[in-house]
């Protein structure tokens, strides 16, 4: 053999050896990019998944505040009808005592 039949040989080899690590790399990349991709899904599902839980628990802070200043109204007309009660429990008391000692002297 001669020596251009050898650098034909050694260039075929170095060209097999290229396209082999050319497809090599190109797998690697399709790889990346694939776990790349499936990871960029997942972080943009668990982002919505978030988004979504947080807006829930804004609204339900909202409406329990909502329930919670309702329950507060509620129970402060609770207690003036309690003191209007017991306003109108003495008066009555003060009524019958008036009324028992009056029925006393007229049978007395």
């Amino acid at each position: 053999m001669g020596g251009s039949d050898w650098a034909v040989i050694i260039v075929g080899v170095i060209s097999v050896a290229s396209a082999y690590a050319s497809a090599k790399a190109a797998r690697n990349a399709s790889k990346y990019n694939s776990d790349a991709s499936v990871t960029s899904i997942r972080i943009q599902a668990e982002t919505e998944a978030y988004d979504r839980a947080r807006n829930m628990d804004v609204k339900t802070i909202e409406r329990q505040d909502q329930e919670i200043e309702e329950l507060r109204r509620n129970g402060q007309q609770l207690r003036e009808k309690v003191r209007s009660l017991l306003t109108e429990n003495e008066s009555l008391k003060r009524r019958v005592s008036a009324l028992e000692e009056k029925q006393g002297e007229n049978h007395g």
